[in-house]
C-alpha cells in the first residue's frame, strides 16, 4: 500500500542528509516519534535473536556483529544471513581480517536429510581430492542446544587451498523436517581458534522457529507479571512422522489428552515438563529415523497402537483434582508397563516353560 516497496532489503539510498527540526513542516512529537519507531522496528530480531520466518530457524548472534542480508537475485546456496565481526589486525602487518558465520538453507523437498547431507559431503571430498579444499576433521554427531533441543549434525572442520593464505573454516549441517541448514564459519588462521567460542555460542542458540515462539510468548508473560505454566513441548514428534501428518486423528488424541486433560492440573503440568526433557533428548532422531526407513515406521505405529488406547481412556475420565490426575496417571502408566515389559516377559516365560516341557 501507498507505493511501500515489497522487498525493502532491495532498496538503493541515493542521498542521506541530516536536517533540523525546525526544517520540517507540522514535526511530530518526540512521544509520537518514539512511537513509531517501537512500531518499526526489524521484525527479524526478538531481543537479541535472529529470526527468520521464512525458513523457520531463529539465533542469537555474538554481540556487536553486524546483520548483512542476503543480495536480490541470490542463489539457493548463497548465505540467507551473514553475521560479520569486528576487524583485526594481524600480527605480521597492517592488514586486517573480520571474522563472520552465515547461514543457508534450503528445502528438503522429495530428498531425505541423509540424502542431501550425503550429496554435500560427496562435494566437499571431491574438493579435497583435487586440491580445492583441505578436510581437517569430520563426523556426525548430535547438536545439543541450551534449551536442550537435539539435532542430528554433520561437523566440518577445512580449510579452503584455492586463496591466499588459505583460509580456515569450520560448518555445522542439520535439518528439520522441511529444511537443511548450513552454518559456516570462518576467519583468519590466526583468529580462527581463538573467535570459535562465537560459534559455538551461536551453535548452542539455533533453534526452530515454533520453539522460540513458544519459549518468547512464557516469557513476555513472565514479564508482564502474569501466571503462565511451563511450555508444553510443541509437536508430537515421533507420533507426526509415524503418521503422517499433525493432523493425523492419532497425534490430535495426544494433543487433546495433552491439553485438555493433562495440563489443567499442577502434577500434569509438573509431569509434562519432565516429560518434555526426557522426549526432545531423542524424539528428533527416532522422528527422521523413521522418514528414511518405511519398515522401522511400521514398527514405531504398532508399537504406539497399545499407548494410544490407554492414553484415550483419559478422555473419559472425570477429573476434577490434583488426586484424581495423580490415580488416572499413575493408572495408565502402570497400565503401559505391564502392556509393553510385563505380558511380554509373562509370554516369554511361558513359551520357554512349554518347550521345556515338549
Amino acid at each position: 500500500s501507498r507505493d511501500t516497496p515489497n522487498d525493502l532489503h532491495a532498496t538503493e539510498i541515493i542521498k542521506a542528509g541530516i536536517i533540523t527540526r525546525a526544517d520540517i513542516e507540522n514535526p511530530p512529537s518526540p512521544e509520537k516519534l518514539d512511537r513509531l519507531v517501537e512500531s518499526n522496528l526489524n521484525p527479524t530480531m526478538i531481543s537479541d535473536r535472529y529470526v527468520n520466518n521464512e525458513y523457520g530457524f531463529s539465533v542469537i548472534p555474538p554481540k556487536g556483529w553486524t546483520l548483512l542480508y542476503a543480495e536480490p537475485g541470490s542463489e539457493p546456496n548463497d548465505p540467507v544471513i551473514t553475521f560479520l565481526g569486528q576487524k583485526k589486525k594481524l600480527p605480521q602487518g597492517i592488514d586486517e581480517y573480520a571474522p563472520y558465520i552465515y547461514i543457508n538453507a534450503n528445502e528438503l523437498g522429495d530428498y531425505t536429510f541423509q540424502e542431501s547431507l550425503d550429496s554435500r559431503v560427496a562435494q566437499y571430498r571431491n574438493m579435497d581430492q583435487t586440491g580445492g579444499l583441505e578436510i581437517q576433521s569430520e563426523k556426525l554427531d548430535t547438536l545439543i542446544t541450551k534449551q536442550g533441543k537435539t539435532y542430528g549434525a554433520y561437523f566440518l572442520v577445512a580449510k579452503q587451498l584455492h586463496v591466499f593464505p588459505p583460509v580456515p573454516f569450520a560448518q555445522v549441517i542439520l535439518s528439520d523436517s522441511k529444511f537443511i541448514y548450513g552454518i559456516t564459519y570462518s576467519n583468519h588462521d590466526e583468529y580462527f581458534q581463538t573467535d570459535m567460542v562465537h560459534f559455538d555460542n551461536l551453535l548452542n542458540s539455533f533453534s526452530i522457529i515454533t520453539e522460540d515462539l513458544e519459549s518468547d510468548i512464557v516469557e513476555s508473560l513472565d514479564e508482564a507479571g502474569l501466571e503462565t505454566i511451563e511450555p508444553q513441548g510443541g509437536g508430537c514428534l515421533i507420533a507426526t512422522a509415524t503418521f503422517g501428518s499433525e493432523m493425523a486423528p492419532q497425534v490430535q488424541l495426544l494433543r487433546e489428552v495433552r491439553d485438555n486433560v493433562v495440563l489443567q492440573t499442577e502434577s500434569g503440568t509438573s509431569f509434562m515438563v519432565g516429560f518434555n526433557q526426557f522426549y526432545y533428548s531423542f524424539s528428533p532422531a527416532i522422528a527422521d529415523y523413521e522418514r528414511e526407513n518405511p519398515a522401522f515406521k511400521e514398527a514405531v505405529k504398532i508399537t504406539l497402537t497399545p499407548l494410544l488406547t490407554s492414553l484415550a481412556l483419559l478422555q473419559y475420565a472425570d477429573i476434577d483434582s490434583e488426586s484424581e490426575m495423580l490415580g488416572y496417571g499413575i493408572g495408565v502408566i502402570l497400565l503401559n508397563i505391564g502392556m509393553y515389559f510385563v505380558a511380554p516377559a509373562v509370554l516369554i516365560v511361558k513359551a520357554r516353560s512349554l518347550h521345556k516341557l515338549q
